[in-house]
């Protein structure tokens, strides 16, 4: 050691008594917990954000709310939220089972197939392609298209409904501001499908080639007239006021 230098002094150790802060108990969020799972893993979330996956998901989903899930395709799920859902967006879905408080926007680029979309409450569009095979339901407790008025749990409203092709289907709620059905499909199963609601404001659907359009429906004898006039012999679908 050169004269008149000190000897280095040790660093003092950090002090071990002083433990890390508590980390959160509350569940992962959604983003968090599909970056770090399979996808087809169950999924349970407080408040879910913003979710967008390119590829295809699948699995359950229990969540108290959801701003907004954007995927390329859903596949076979489970969701049940709570709360509100801001909107559903993908390329397709296949066979999604959802139970939610109110929805958003629905949007499907393709086809929405064999799937239940039902809303305790209001929601506020669905724009779907091909509707195939499925049921878009708000404030309806019936597990097919609503025959009296105890299968409508609430007066819940879907303030538009936009579909391209419309296959063994159903859309159903209290009221809806406007609805375009697009061209209905002959029937492919046993079961009825169609429309049925306590009013239409607006509601287009081409059945047997020829356009039947409807505004300020509440009873079924407007919906006879209009569909006579039209020439419209088919029974389904179904525009049933209940």
């Amino acid at each position: 050691m050169s004269p008149g230098r000190r000897p280095s002094q040790p660093r003092p150790k950090p002090d071990q008594s002083k433990a890390p802060a508590a980390t959160s108990n509350r569940p992962a969020t959604l983003e968090h917990a599909i970056n770090n799972t399979s996808p087809t893993a169950p999924i349970s979330a407080t408040s879910v954000g913003k979710v967008a996956i390119k590829g295809t998901i699948s699995g359950i989903l229990n969540a108290a709310s959801v701003q907004s899930f954007s995927a390329g395709t859903i596949g076979t799920s489970s969701w049940n939220v709570a709360g509100n859902v801001g909107a559903i967006i993908a390329g397709s879905i296949s066979g999604l089972n959802a139970n939610v408080a109110s929805l958003g926007n629905l949007l499907v680029k393709a086809t929405l197939d064999s799937s239940n979309i039902r809303s305790a409450g209001n929601i506020n569009s669905a724009n779907v392609v091909t509707l195939s095979n499925s049921q878009i339901f708000a404030g309806i407790s019936s597990a097919n298209i609503p025959t009296q008025s105890q299968d409508f749990s609430a007066q819940s409203n879907i303030k538009l409904v936009k579909v391209k092709t419309l296959t063994q289907s159903t859309v159903a709620a209290a009221s809806f501001t406007s609805a375009n059905l697009g061209v209905a499909q002959a029937p492919t199963g046993p079961s009825p499908f169609g429309v049925a609601a306590h009013q239409l404001k607006l509601l287009e659907i081409v059945i047997d080639g020829k356009l039947v359009k409807l505004s300020n429906v509440n009873s079924q004898s407007q919906v006879t007239s209009a569909l006579t006039a039209a020439g419209v012999t088919s029974t389904e679908p179904q525009i049933t006021i209940i």
